[in-house]
């Protein structure tokens, strides 16, 4: 277990609206959430960046030449 600390504006802010939603319990599971989907949008966003000078068809038959050799294992 990892303990994390967070400015009491936004322990109150986080605390609060879970309770308006009836999860007062569930901070942890609500703060884990939370950094996954951020984490999956950097990922997604830097995966973005990477492929800006590829062109779309090079990257549609790169995933259709992955997606051929993965039906015939």
């Amino acid at each position: 277990m990892v303990n994390w600390s967070i400015s009491d504006n936004l322990d109150k802010t986080v605390r609060d609206y879970l309770s308006q939603i009836g999860q007062e319990n569930n901070i942890s599971t609500f703060i884990e959430k939370i950094v996954q989907e951020k984490l999956f949008e950097l990922q997604v966003e830097q995966i973005k960046r990477r492929n800006q000078a590829i062109e779309q068809t090079e990257i549609l038959a790169a995933i259709d030449a992955a997606l051929a050799h993965e039906n015939r294992t």
